[in-house]
């Protein structure tokens, strides 16, 4: 039978990412030169019953200075159950926060369809996350063809090129000062790091001018997705008319490139070709709106997200310095025997790097849920849930059940959890959804993250900057506005391993001469060939 939903309310403050809310309430904490500490928010219960929760209030608090802890605690989860009521943006709201009720909502597309804030809609138009049914499954079955394996495989010379050069010239300028050393905001040098190699992978033959004008127009519309979709609001009007421009401009670009690949000129290999040759399974092809519709979208994404990803890796990196250590050592070993292997395959041997970016996925991921909408009568472990609610889907939590995590400990951050814990699997996650929204770009951001994170590791010794204020910002995805880094170039062990063994193969010769002239001394009737030998 129907079992009445436990009821409670919070007193929220709440905020949008990638049509994602998140409480963002928390304790303060100092960046010392040690582990970061992070305090997650905390409820007061008072009496729960089996079938009803009485109303709850949340206790806020002052908001964090180096936190990247975007939930309620896992115990508090535990009490509150895995599915409860609340208000969010003054509707009630049924929130799941579960991995089983996060999968029953995300693989259902017939029960719940697509719920996306106002700003987002308008700002995004007709991408493919927002779109349910037919028109999704065209939509998808086109782009998806950018990201197949031989399509990825294609662009990674040109994505990975592009990463180790923006650290390369991180590098350089870092050298040029007299102390060798330098301070930097990690989140804004990841996110232009990324910018760049994604348009590498977007379209190709962008030149340096067009690239900088369109990354403005995009940093504009990402402003307009942290307020109100209203004309009211200076930044969401600016970036309305920023969309508007970078429609106009993508729209060309996509024009004229088409002319090369209907004549089967020399287009590059970017995702841009593939969207413009690529149809569905009926034949239908994508029109020019419609790719510089994606194509705002899809380089959002690929930027955004991942540059939020590195910035939590950092921050859980440098705050445990013996993980940090193992990490370069693990990039020296993997760079000495590397010879001209690119970085793209070498990645591919670095199961410790791979392992900590699982946990950072697990752990910090960078969109923090999905709002449905419940298109008819359904139920989810005897609770019903009537046509019309809209369904907030957790995935902080989720990621943080035993499911998931492997063991009970789902709380904590393991470095090496996908290493030891063989309950712990990489496909188990939640952070790019499932069912039919899940992220076509996960293994492209996978392989740009480990691109980028080695080179990083590799050239600098990294540490947290002490006594530092770091705010936790939910717009436009969860990450760390503010941390910062002490960069120093790094000596590589790698280079010194190849030094010595130059060095231990010239002593083993002298040795060998030595010896050799010693035993013809030795012999008196002449040189003992074979001893020489």
């Amino acid at each position: 039978g129907k079992v009445a939903l436990p009821r409670f309310s919070f007193s929220l403050v709440c905020v949008l990412a990638h049509g994602f809310c998140c409480i963002t309430a928390f304790s303060a904490s100092k960046i010392g030169p040690g582990r970061i500490r992070v305090q997650p928010l905390k409820f007061k219960h008072r009496g729960v019953s089996n079938l009803r929760m009485h109303e709850q209030q949340s206790q806020l608090r002052n908001p964090p200075k180096h936190a990247l802890s975007f939930d309620v605690s896992f115990r508090e989860q535990e009490k509150l159950g895995p599915i409860f009521q609340t208000d969010i943006m003054s509707e009630e709201t049924m929130v799941f926060q579960d991995p089983g009720a996060y999968k029953f909502v995300s693989t259902n597309p017939d029960m719940f369809s697509t719920e996306w804030p106002d700003n987002f809609s308008a700002l995004f138009g007709t991408a493919l996350p927002l779109m349910d049914g037919a028109e999704h499954k065209k939509h998808r079955q086109i782009i998806g063809k950018a990201f197949t394996p031989d399509a990825l495989e294609r662009c990674m010379p040109a994505v990975t090129k592009s990463l180790e050069q923006s650290v390369a010239k991180l590098e350089a300028a870092l050298g040029q000062n007299q102390d060798g050393g330098s301070s930097q905001g990690m989140l804004g040098v990841s996110k232009d790091v990324f910018i760049e190699a994604s348009w590498d992978f977007l379209i190709a033959d962008l030149c340096a001018s067009a690239k900088q004008r369109l990354t403005e127009h995009l940093r504009k519309i990402a402003i307009g997705l942290g307020v109100p979709a209203s004309e009211l609001f200076p930044p969401f009007s600016e970036a309305m008319q920023a969309r508007t421009a970078l429609l106009a401009e993508l729209r060309a670009i996509a024009q004229e490139r088409k002319k090369n690949v209907l004549a089967e000129a020399n287009a590059p290999h970017d995702a841009l070709s593939v969207l413009l040759s690529a149809q569905a399974d009926d034949g239908s092809h994508l029109t020019l709106d419609e790719v510089a519709s994606e194509l705002i979208f899809l380089m959002f994404a690929a930027y955004d997200t991942t540059g939020t990803v590195a910035t939590s890796f950092l921050s859980e990196a440098t705050g445990r310095p013996e993980v940090l250590e193992e990490l370069a050592r693990e990039q020296d070993e993997v760079a000495s025997n590397a010879g001209s292997e690119p970085l793209s395959l070498q990645i591919r041997r670095m199961p410790k790097l791979e392992a900590v970016l699982n946990e950072v996925l697990r752990f910090h991921p960078p969109t923090i849920g999905i709002f449905r909408r419940c298109v008819q009568d359904t139920s989810y472990k005897g609770y019903h849930i009537p046509k019309g609610q809209k369904v907030w889907a957790g995935i902080v939590l989720a990621n943080r059940g035993e499911e998931v995590a492997g063991r009970a400990d789902g709380e904590a951050f393991c470095p090496f959890r996908f290493l030891t814990n063989r309950k712990a699997r990489a496909s188990s996650l939640l952070t790019f959804s499932s069912g039919a929204h899940f992220c076509l770009g996960s293994q492209l951001a996978r392989r740009m993250l480990m691109i980028y994170l080695s080179a990083l590791i590799g050239a600098f010794d990294l540490a947290v900057v002490p006594n530092q204020s770091a705010i936790a910002e939910m717009l436009p995805s969860a990450g760390l506005e503010g941390l910062k880094l002490s960069l120093s170039p790094r000596q590589r062990q790698a280079q010194l391993l190849q030094i010595v063994l130059r060095v231990r193969g010239a002593v083993l010769r002298a040795t060998a001469v030595c010896l050799c002239l010693r035993l013809c001394k030795l012999d008196q009737g002449g040189c003992r060939r074979d001893a020489c030998h």
